[in-house]
């Protein structure tokens, strides 16, 4: 593939893929691989972790550049994501330790080790308890609901001050079990919780909310392809600091996103101002020209 530059091509046109992770006639997954085959595109970001295609030839030998998150393990691929130095954990323990806080639980999804958590939390002055510490399946309320009971519920001794929610999935079924639980928020818990901005939050809760800017994500994921493209050397520190909802100019979601899951939002997003990228042809069955 040529290496002619993408931000010299015009205005981006960002084509997605949904249900990557369904496979069903017609599935995401299907309809990439066959774009790439037929030269449609010129690099491929992921917006969530493309967990249902490990070990597919699109990420172990990818035609094109493939951007994922920094916290998906994939040899072949460009990372851009959080650092752990100014990520969403770190700035969620300091953020309660500065505002006076002592006990702090967690809400994750299986996946970092209980440990890495609870020395986050004891490096920043923070207590915190193996209980208040509970791994939950995003997609199965149930798990949620028990984890919630097992760390805030009423047969808790002790509570913690703060609940930090790491996945922007557990959100609104967290505040929802909250609210079920008769938890008041925050008179009786403070809950800083993993977004994805500028998603809207629609919930009942005063929540902060903490997290990347995915414009941000999309603009730094697009220059990084450019830049493979270009065959220039790839900057070691590819990441997108997590600001809270203040710290973000949020705008405002067109109307056609409405509906969608985080990462469907996350992979429409046009980019604005700095990423270009150009749509070539699709040229089916023979090689695009270069």
């Amino acid at each position: 593939m040529a290496a002619d530059a993408l931000s010299e091509a015009g205005p981006c046109r960002i084509r997605p893929y949904f249900d990557l992770g369904i496979e069903t006639p017609g599935w995401g997954g299907e309809a990439l691989s066959a774009d790439i085959a037929a030269h449609c595109l010129r690099g491929v970001i992921f917006g969530d972790a493309p967990q249902a295609l490990s070990h597919t030839p699109l990420l172990e030998h990818p035609q094109v550049p493939v951007v994922v998150p920094s916290t998906f393990v994939c040899p072949r691929a460009l990372h851009v994501g959080q650092s752990f130095e100014d990520g969403f954990g770190p700035r969620a323990m300091a953020w309660a330790r500065a505002e006076g806080f002592r006990r702090v639980g967690v809400l994750t999804v299986f996946g970092p080790a209980p440990e890495r958590w609870r020395d986050m939390a004891e490096r920043a002055g923070l207590q915190t308890q193996p209980a208040w510490i509970q791994g939950v399946d995003r997609f199965d309320r149930s798990w949620l609901r028990h984890g919630l009971e097992v760390v805030v519920g009423a047969a808790s001794r002790e509570r913690p001050e703060v609940l930090v929610l790491t996945d922007d999935h557990l959100v609104d079924p967290a505040v929802e079990e909250l609210q079920r639980m008769k938890i008041r928020v925050p008179e009786d818990l403070v809950v800083i919780a993993h977004w994805n901005f500028p998603l809207p939050y629609t919930g009942a809760l005063p929540v902060r909310l903490l997290g990347p800017d995915m414009r941000e994500f999309l603009r730094l994921a697009i220059q990084r392809v450019d830049e493979h493209l270009r065959g220039k050397p790839i900057p070691p520190d590819s990441s997108v600091p997590a600001r809270f909802g203040e710290e973000i100019e949020a705008g405002t979601l067109s109307a056609c996103f409405q509906g969608l899951s985080c990462a469907q939002i996350i992979d429409a997003i046009r980019v604005r101002e700095t990423g270009r990228m150009e749509e070539r042809p699709c040229r089916r069955g023979r090689r695009a020209q270069q």
